[in-house]
């Protein structure tokens, strides 16, 4: 079996040099690269991982926790955090809570029992969970020694570094163009109540209604928990309540499709009788039939990102008060909202 003395020396370069080259450590040449790259492949050399992290003390592994790997918001956002973690020369463990809090724990137990050296997590404990959020913070601390990033809510306050979109904007966003369309009774499907990040899209709501001059009534707010069904659903009691709307803003777009289904079965033109607007802007908005008006979040950016900040906080490298990254956020319309949009299928994959 070939080792890295035996690479180094077909590629007439130092042991260290291999070293950096497999590490993506420091700065080599094109040309060297070239060299050990091409002595590895002929050599058929592979890195003793155990050896490896024996001597520097880490894994080059990242864990990841997100809520559920059926949301269709989620494979964008590890297209981006494996692209860049691999470039990087670290691989990934993923595990995903099904929106179970104590499974969430769990997850994380057995990240840290595998020797991560940092840890992505999309959280789905509720903003009451204080402690648990000092828990995760101060995993950097003593023998642990784990970074933790966190993925669309943001937790600076705790000392948690966060990749969010700014979601009262992008709420408020959402309630501005209903209303610019001529909407003036509207209605919204949320997700779950102790998520801060569905509390600040339904501020965005209400902020941009006060400023309208637009009363807020609370039978026009139904809870989701996120997926397809639970918008069919809610839809279903708006229209069974006879609850009175003529927009609709749905906290993500996978409940916006549900409500959409319920409102085609109901024999409501859209967006002529009712408008819909739905947030992510997730690969179902722009095949949907009508296509969706979405708030688009920039999933495989925010997963990159991601994957960046930790690399640098575990090598070092983040640049001192660093707490957060906002990605920004922008509107998408299409059909649900104006007839004549000629807005196509706008895919990231």
């Amino acid at each position: 079996m070939a080792t890295i003395k035996d690479v180094a020396k077909r590629a007439g370069v130092s042991i260290s040099t291999v070293s950096n080259v497999i590490n993506s450590s420091k700065y080599v040449s094109e040309e060297l690269k070239q060299r050990v790259n091409q002595a590895i492949a002929e050599l058929n050399y592979r890195v003793d991982v155990t050896a490896r992290n024996m001597k520097t003390r880490t894994t080059k592994t990242i864990g990841v926790v997100v809520n559920s790997i059926g949301s269709i918001f989620i494979p964008q956002v590890m297209n981006g955090i494996q692209n860049y973690a691999s470039k990087r020369g670290y691989q990934i463990l993923f595990y995903a809570s099904d929106f179970i809090f104590e499974k969430e724990k769990r997850c994380v137990s057995l990240l840290l029992d595998n020797k991560v050296d940092g840890i992505i997590i999309d959280t789905v404990a509720s903003y009451k969970e204080k402690s648990y959020f000092e828990y995760l913070a101060n995993l950097k601390t003593g023998d642990k020694n784990v970074f933790v990033v966190s993925l669309e809510r943001n937790l600076m306050r705790y000392g948690i570094y966060s990749v969010h979109v700014n979601n009262l904007l992008g709420g408020k966003m959402a309630t501005e163009y209903l209303i610019e369309k001529g909407c003036r009774d509207i209605a919204v499907i949320s997700g779950p109540n102790s998520m801060d990040v569905i509390y600040d899209r339904l501020c965005g709501y209400k902020e941009a209604l006060q400023e309208a001059g637009l009363p807020y009534h609370a039978d026009r707010i139904e809870f989701g928990d996120y997926t397809t069904l639970s918008g069919y659903l809610a839809m279903k009691r708006f229209i069974t309540n006879a609850v009175h709307f003529d927009g609709v803003f749905s906290c993500n777009d996978q409940m916006a499709i549900g409500a959409l289904k319920a409102l085609k079965e109901s024999g409501l033109e859209i967006p002529d009788a009712i408008k819909l607007i739905g947030f992510d802007n997730t690969y179902v908005s722009s095949i949907a039939v009508p296509a969706l008006t979405t708030i688009n979040v920039p999933k495989f950016r925010m997963g990159v990102v991601a994957a960046q900040k930790l690399v640098d906080m575990i090598e070092g490298n983040l640049e001192e008060g660093e707490c957060s990254y906002e990605i920004p956020v922008n509107l998408i319309k299409r059909m649900t909202t104006d007839a004549d949009s000629d807005n196509g299928i706008e895919l990231e994959w």
